[in-house]
C-alpha cells in the first residue's frame, strides 16, 4: 500500500473515534484517499490504542492539519497531540497491522526498555542487524509501560540477528535480550494468576507450591523498577491439574497466603466480564504490584496517565467513578483495587488518555463520591 508523503501522527485519541468523525475533523485540511487515508492502530488485544496516522495530499494540508493539535474532537471533549512523522513509521505500521499474527513464530524478549519509547521506536532500534516486523510493548498493573517488551520477527534467522544487540544502548539503558522461539504463555491454556507471592520466591518454589498438580511454567511479573512485584502467572498442563491447583488459593507460602485467580492467556481473568490484568505486566500496548490487590471489570483500552484515588465507597462500581470525573475529565479506565481478603479496599486507579485529562481530574481532589470525599493523587 502506498502512503502519502505528508503523514501526521495522533496520539491521545479518544478510543472510540471513528474515521468518519477523523475525516470530518480534518475537513479543511486536504486528507489523502478520504477515510482510507485514515489509520487507528489497535493494541494487541484487538482495542483502540489511542494511537492513529492520517496522510494528507499536500504539504499545505499537513499544515493545516498540524495547527489543530490539542483542538477538541468532535463531541468527546477530547484532543489529541498532532505531530509530523515520517512516512515509513506509518507504512511500519501498515505493514504489522496487514501481517497480522501468523507470522509471528520467532520472538525475542526485552527488559529495561525506557518507558516512554514506541513501538516503532523498538523496531527500529533493531536495525540493520534484524527486520523486526512487530512489538508488544507490556503494560504495568497502572497502564504505564513495564520496560518490558516482545519483538517479533519472520524468520529464526533475524530474531537471533537481533540477539546482537544485547546489552546494546537504548537512550541511556541498557537492554537485556533473550530468545523466545514459541510464546510460552500459549502452548497449553490453562493459568491461574497468583498474588502476594514472597518477593524472594523462585520459580521452582512456586512449582512445588502447586504439588500434586502439575505446573509447567511460571512467569513472575516485575514491577517497573525491575524488582518481583508479589505476582505470577502459573501454566498447566490440562483443566484438572488447573483445577487442583486452585484447591491451593488462600494457603501460605512461607509467611504470606496466596491469592489464586484462574485467568487466560493474557493474564485477564476468566470470572468476569471485563476481565482483570496481571497487576504487574500486562500484555498489549504492554510495575508495581499491589501484594494481591487488582481486579477490574472493564476491558475498554487504557489510557497512560494514572490517578490513584482513596477513600472510595466500598460498593463504588467502575461506570460511576467514570461518570464522578464527568464532564471536568474523560475516565478511560478504572480499577477496583481489592485487599488481601478479596474484598473492596476503597482506592482505584483512574486511567486517563492524556496528562492534561489527569490534570483535570485532578481538580476533584476531596470532593464527594456518595457520603465520601475521595482524595487523588497523580502516579505519572
Amino acid at each position: 500500500m502506498s502512503v502519502s508523503d505528508h503523514v501526521a501522527r495522533l496520539e491521545g485519541l479518544p478510543f472510540k473515534v471513528s474515521k468518519a468523525e477523523l475525516l470530518e475533523f480534518f475537513a479543511d485540511c486536504e486528507v489523502a484517499k478520504g477515510e482510507d487515508g485514515i489509520h487507528l492502530v489497535l493494541n494487541h488485544e484487538g482495542r483502540a490504542s489511542g494511537l492513529g496516522f492520517v496522510e494528507f495530499a499536500s504539504a499545505a494540508g499537513l499544515e493545516e492539519g498540524l495547527k489543530l493539535s490539542n483542538k477538541n474532537i468532535a463531541s468527546y471533549g477530547r484532543y489529541a497531540k498532532i505531530s509530523e512523522c515520517p512516512t515509513k513509521e506509518l507504512q511500519w505500521y501498515l505493514n504489522r497491522m496487514e501481517a497480522g499474527t501468523e507470522s509471528k513464530k520467532f520472538r525475542v524478549r526485552m527488559r529495561g526498555l525506557p518507558y516512554r519509547v514506541t513501538e516503532y521506536d523498538v523496531a527500529q532500534w533493531f536495525a540493520p542487524e534484524a527486520a523486526c516486523s512487530d512489538v508488544e510493548i507490556h503494560l504495568n498493573s497502572d497502564g504505564r509501560s513495564s520496560g518490558i517488551a516482545t519483538a517479533f520477527f519472520d524468520s529464526r534467522e533475524e530474531a537471533e540477528n537481533a540477539l546482537k544487540k544485547h546489552n546494546a544502548d537504548m537512550n541511556h539503558r541498557y537492554i537485556a535480550l533473550s530468545l523466545e522461539s514459541e510464546d510460552p504463555m500459549s502452548r497449553h491454556g490453562f493459568f491461574i494468576r497468583m498474588g502476594g507471592i514472597p518477593f524472594r520466591a523462585s520459580d521452582e518454589e512456586l512449582k512445588e507450591f502447586f504439588l500434586p498438580a502439575k505446573c509447567v511454567s511460571v512467569r513472575i511479573i516485575f514491577n517497573n523498577e525491575g524488582r518481583p512485584s508479589g505476582n505470577a502467572i502459573a501454566e498447566f498442563e490440562s483443566e484438572a491439574d488447573a483445577l487442583q491447583a486452585m484447591e491451593k488459593d488462600r494457603e501460605t507460602l512461607g509467611k504470606r497466603f496466596v491469592i489464586l485467580t484462574r485467568v487466560d492467556a493474557s493474564g485477564y481473568n476468566l470470572n468476569e466480564d471485563g476481565g482483570g490484568d496481571t497487576n504487574g505486566e500486562r500484555r498489549g500496548r504492554s510495575g508495581g504490584g499491589t501484594g494481591g490487590r487488582g481486579f477490574d471489570t472493564d476491558s475498554e483500552g487504557r489510557g497512560g496517565f494514572s490517578v490513584r484515588m482513596s477513600g472510595l465507597p466500598f460498593r463504588v462500581t467502575v461506570e460511576e467513578i467514570k461518570e464522578w470525573f464527568s464532564p471536568e475529565a474523560t475516565c478511560s479506565h478504572a480499577r477496583l483495587l481489592l485487599n488481601r481478603d478479596g474484598r473492596p479496599s476503597g482506592e482505584a486507579v483512574a486511567e486517563f488518555a492524556t496528562q492534561e485529562e489527569a490534570e483535570q481530574a485532578l481538580t476533584k481532589n476531596r470532593q464527594n463520591l456518595g457520603t465520601r470525599y475521595v482524595i487523588l493523587k497523580a502516579q505519572y
